[in-house]
């Protein structure tokens, strides 16, 4: 029977029609023999039964015994979780940053210590930083370009 291949990821909603494709091939799975350290370590394939399965240590991957040949299964990769350091940092590219991380690392980096020579909870007018309050005025003659 030929399978048009279908990409799923964790989360995923498992259609009912791939039900009757799993469960119609789950007389191929064969017996869990358990962890083996690294594939020098495989017993010949010669010695095993149909769907006989393995999961290699140092590899991270399964190996299935199928049609006389070891079929290789990839674990998906793993990702490490950012330090509190790394987050507040921004120091990786390759970790992940859980919610908590990501809040410890936003609350470290928004707090300033002072504005303007202010500190504390600022409040700034427009005058402490040399503009124009939000209620003043312009002559005619002192437009340019109107």
């Amino acid at each position: 029977m030929a399978y048009e291949a279908v990409d799923i990821v964790v989360g995923s909603v498992i259609e009912a029609s791939w039900g009757d494709k799993i469960e119609s091939h789950l007389e191929r799975l064969g017996a869990y023999r358990g962890v083996v350290a690294s594939a020098a370590n495989l017993p010949d394939v010669s010695t095993l039964d149909e769907g006989d399965w393995f999961i290699l240590k140092t590899e991270q991957e399964i190996r299935m015994c199928i049609s006389g040949a070891y079929v290789t299964l990839k674990f998906p990769p793993t990702y490490e979780v950012a330090t509190q350091a790394e987050a507040e940092a921004g120091t990786s590219d390759v970790k992940y940053m859980t919610p908590l991380k990501t809040a410890q690392a936003i609350a470290a980096l928004e707090s300033v210590s002072s504005v303007n020579g202010e500190t504390g909870a600022v409040s700034l007018s427009a005058a402490d930083v040399g503009a124009a309050s939000s209620t003043h005025a312009h002559t005619w003659g002192s437009l340019k370009g109107v």
